[in-house]
């Protein structure tokens, strides 16, 4: 889910409180880029993390488990505290973004917040930012991709690898693709 500024990482700790949430578990990950994540076991046995995509302007929280209601019982507590964007405020801010820089910021923060399932919606959007002729939006939906993989990506990926412009784009693409094979999410 993604999470609406002045929620960080204490507001997400503040939320746990009364799900056990152990702090001496507490994983932190930095990435290129400034992205990080930090990681909490709650309960029995769920994984809650809080990250943070600088180039999106984006946090968001992800509940991981093998307890489904566990789980699902995280999730609706966390969407309650913390009053998430819904899938309808992630579309129409995507759809509202003109600019180049605002359309990518747009279109990476729609894929982390995307559903687990496929979605026409979702996807059309990062399609059409992977198929934008400014290179930072397409660019954004590489990354996109990168947070949102599904199989109908990977011909769009393989286009890009094969014929960007830009051959940093290119080699991005071309590195995802990979990923996504290896992953068996090529058609």
């Amino acid at each position: 889910m993604v999470i609406r500024a002045g929620n960080g990482q204490k507001a997400v700790q503040d939320s746990l409180q009364g799900f056990r949430l152990d702090l001496n578990t507490e994983c932190i990950r930095e990435y290129p880029g400034g992205r990080g994540e930090v990681s909490w076991t709650v309960g029995r046995a769920a994984q809650v993390v809080y990250g943070h995509v600088p180039a999106a302007a984006t946090r968001y929280v992800q509940v991981v488990g093998d307890d489904e209601e566990e789980v699902l019982s995280l999730v609706e507590h966390l969407e309650q505290q913390l009053h998430p964007w819904g899938y309808e405020d992630l579309l129409l801010y995507c759809d509202e973004a003109h600019l180049p820089n605002d359309r990518a910021s747009a279109v990476v923060r729609l894929a982390i917040g995307a559903p687990p399932a496929f979605d026409e919606d979702f996807f059309s959007r990062i399609r059409d930012a992977l198929c934008d002729s400014d290179a930072t939006v397409r660019d954004a939906g590489i990354q996109a991709a990168s947070h949102y993989a599904v199989t109908q990506f990977a011909p769009l990926l393989d286009e890009l690898a094969r014929t960007d412009p830009d051959p940093e784009l290119r080699e991005t693409a071309q590195a995802l693709l990979s990923v996504y094979e290896k992953a068996g999410l090529t058609q």
